[in-house]
């Protein structure tokens, strides 16, 4: 028999008629009628439900003991649930596709094989976590712009960097304080945003603000140049957020943390002022737990494009930043590409390398250097005959036409990091960490 799942209330004495108070809710509302499953339960002091819808080999158990950890962490941080109903929407098919959030919901594309492994397990709980967060930081407490919806066109806020960005770096520390994540498992995941964001070009051409902004045009239409000229504001927000949580806790000794200012922010601009939040307003309530100025963190890293500065941030908390690429001597030029026909095909070139200060495009053909084939297999094994300096004339084929180009061959400036404890750490040191990691 189908089944209508949905957070609307329902129309008393009418079996299948529910309540919609205005255009806003029902737009907000996700209403799922069919033959799917659904496993209830309680977290917070709030009924909960989960509605499958395609999978494959899940553990009803498990999923309800899961979420209601998830659940329980994230209330924790703002001392109250605004639910009276929850529901997770679950659709899974061939690959995951990502999640929405709405007002008393979410919706969540996943791989149907997604409870299979730890990994996608993971990703699945931590997916669930940033939408569930999106319930105080998004739903609830909003940039001002987006107080009051235009439906009939887009809506432009520069705020995207702490809505989807700070919620990122939390549903990572949700994933941590629920017990999914440890430590080390924690900081690696961190580590690899920051090496994703340092080997971005476009970290250094687009501000968070701008990214935020632009993200109608820009951030979901990309195409072979975007790493050149955009930033996430999804990647580099969450570090934004480690980083500020860090100074916080370390500046007030352990006394605040990023958590008391999403708590205090959403009781005062949601709760009693009823208004939306502006950037400037963030930046305020995170200096008032520092307890001094953070012109120059929001100037360099918010507003411009400074290079983040992970190492000294993380020294704050004990810990030692590593480049596990300083000790590879590899080589590039300068491209990401593809196998072709006849060779590689060009897919991307990076910004300041040697292919784009040298004229190499998108689309090109590479076909041979210095008289050998290329393919696939043998392309990095052809790089790394040549010293550092050396040039090479590789043969190309461009719309057609093949033609010579020489390029210098540069050490490999991606970074890797990885990290290791201060082994004498300070008094501070130590409890910053403990704090950070909620001990």
């Amino acid at each position: 028999m189908a089944k209508i799942s949905t957070t609307l209330s329902k129309v008393a004495d009418m079996k299948h008629a529910f309540y919609i108070p205005n255009y806003d809710i029902l737009v907000d509302s996700p209403i799922e009628i069919g033959n799917h499953e659904v496993i209830s339960f309680e977290a917070a002091g709030v009924p909960h439900e989960v509605v499958m819808y395609g999978a494959t080999d899940y553990n009803p158990e498990q999923i309800k003991r899961d979420l209601t950890k998830i659940v329980e962490s994230a209330t924790a941080i703002f001392g109250e649930n605004p639910n009276e109903k929850y529901i997770f929407f679950l659709h899974h098919g061939e690959r995951d596709a990502g999640g929405l959030e709405h007002m008393n919901s979410t919706v969540l594309g996943l791989s149907r094989w997604a409870y299979q492994y730890k990994n996608s397990y993971d990703h699945f709980l931590a997916l669930a976590a940033h939408e569930y967060f999106h319930l105080w930081m998004v739903k609830r407490l909003k940039p001002v712009e987006l107080e009051h919806l235009d439906y009939d066109r887009e809506n432009y806020t520069d705020m995207l960097w702490l809505m989807e960005g700070i919620t990122s770096y939390y549903d990572q520390k949700i994933m941590l304080r629920a017990g999914f994540y440890d430590e080390t498992e924690f900081l690696n995941n961190l580590l690899d945003e920051m090496s994703d964001v340092k080997n971005t070009p476009g970290s250094r051409v687009q501000s968070l603000t701008e990214a935020s902004f632009d993200a109608w045009i820009k951030y979901y239409r990309r195409d072979e140049n975007s790493n050149n000229s955009q930033i996430s504001y999804y990647t580099k927000g969450t570090i934004i957020g480690a980083l500020l949580d860090l100074k916080i806790i370390s500046s007030s000794g352990g006394k605040y943390s990023l958590d008391d200012v999403v708590y205090q922010l959403y009781h005062q601009f949601y709760k009693k002022e009823e208004k939306g939040l502006t950037g400037d307003d963030f930046k305020k309530a995170a200096e008032q737990a520092v307890g001094s100025s953070l012109d120059q963190f929001f100037d360099d890293y918010v507003y411009g494009t400074t290079d983040l500065d992970n190492e000294k941030y993380l020294k704050l908390a004990g810990i030692e930043l590593i480049d596990l690429n300083q000790t590879i001597n590899d080589k590039s030029i300068g491209i990401w590409y593809s196998a072709s026909a006849c060779g590689l095909e060009v897919s991307q070139v990076i910004r300041n390398s040697s292919a784009f200060d040298n004229g190499l495009n998108v689309g090109d053909e590479l076909i041979a250097v210095d008289d050998y084939r290329i393919n696939e297999e043998n392309f990095d094994q052809l790089i790394s005959r040549y010293k550092v300096g050396d040039r090479a004339t590789f043969t190309i084929s461009r719309n057609g036409i093949v033609r010579s180009i020489s390029l210098e061959i540069r050490k490999n400036t991606s970074v890797d990091y990885s990290f290791e404890m201060t082994k004498n750490p300070g008094k501070q040191q130590e409890k910053t960490y403990k704090v950070w990691m909620g001990k």
